[in-house]
């Protein structure tokens, strides 16, 4: 199951062949996060849960690993991003960047309840060259 929701989304990337497209590997781990998911993250997240972080947000999700951390209790960050984006606590109420389109709120959530798994590789790999 966890395969098959990978496969979905990185087939939901973009194919322009701009460096972009390619999510950035985490420092730590060497670990991807899919190219959508780092997209809405960007767009979405990162505004507060970025380096620095802004508006008391309590962690930074910049890298994959930050997703991966113990929040305390034994409660993954990730698990706690599903928690507040399915209760739509999260993006706050009068974020610059906005709710979540119905399609990230999928996009992040599908991830999410996976088990928030690294993409295999970058995007860019997968790509066959004209």
């Amino acid at each position: 199951m966890a395969v098959a929701a990978v496969g979905l989304l990185l087939a939901g990337c973009s194919d322009s062949g701009s460096s972009a497209d390619a999510a950035a590997p985490d420092a730590a781990t060497g670990a991807y996060f899919p190219c959508d998911v780092e997209a809405v993250l960007k767009a979405k997240c990162h505004t507060c849960h970025g380096n620095p972080r802004m508006n008391d947000a309590p962690f930074s999700l910049t890298e994959y690993a930050h997703t991966q951390r113990d929040y305390g209790g034994g409660v993954r960050i990730y698990q706690l991003m599903k928690n507040a984006i399915e209760s739509n606590f999260m993006p706050l109420a009068g974020s610059p960047t906005g709710p979540l389109t119905p399609e990230q709120k999928t996009t992040m959530l599908t991830w999410l309840t996976a088990g928030a798994p690294p993409a295999p590789q970058p995007y860019s790999a997968l790509r066959t060259p004209p």
